[in-house]
């Protein structure tokens, strides 16, 4: 913020880094399944884009 970033791109910045972790998504497919996983990540971004 500091050197003049908009909040709004921190905010895209620190949702779309704590949704789309590798080692939460390979947890989730292990024990959810693929399916859920996949939804869960499609929804994740799309939401942090809009």
């Amino acid at each position: 913020m500091k050197k003049g970033v908009k909040f709004s791109n921190v905010i895209i910045f620190m949702g779309a880094w704590s949704t789309t972790k590798i080692p939460m998504f390979l947890f989730e497919m292990g024990l959810l399944g693929k399916k859920f996983a996949l939804i869960r990540l499609v929804l994740s971004i799309i939401a942090i884009i809009k």
